[in-house]
């Protein structure tokens, strides 16, 4: 599966068999009251699965857009425990200070910036 990453943004090129996109790490059910909030047009509804091929357990929504483009929701258990979360807080403070540095950002920002960073950032 091809990646193309750059900071807190991930690409994964997958094929489900049609043109599609596909966010992960959120709660399907948030997102379909959500937009069904909004009174878009949804097609389907989020479910739960078991996926014994890989052994995880999760949820996941397949809806089209306008143009008819797919678009997928998924999110596996292991993805919402307190300590995956914790991980991710980490992963994207630390690309973001990456992000700032790139961006030629001042020393007093970066240096505010990792403050946070060693508050909340670390192991």
């Amino acid at each position: 599966m091809p990646l193309v990453r750059r900071g807190n943004f991930s690409i994964f090129l997958m094929t489900f068999g049609e043109d599609s996109v596909n966010f992960r790490r959120a709660d399907v059910f948030d997102i379909y009251e959500h937009l069904r909030g909004k009174r878009l047009e949804l097609n389907g509804k989020p479910e739960r699965y078991t996926s014994e091929e890989h052994g995880e357990d999760g949820t996941a929504w397949m809806t089209y857009d306008p143009d008819g483009h797919g678009v997928y929701f998924n999110t596996n258990r292991r993805e919402t425990t307190p300590e995956h979360r914790q991980e991710r807080v980490r992963q994207l403070l630390q690309n973001t200070e990456q992000d700032l540095v790139d961006l030629g950002s001042s020393e007093e920002c970066l240096d505010a910036f990792r403050e946070v960073l060693a508050k909340f950032g670390s192991d």
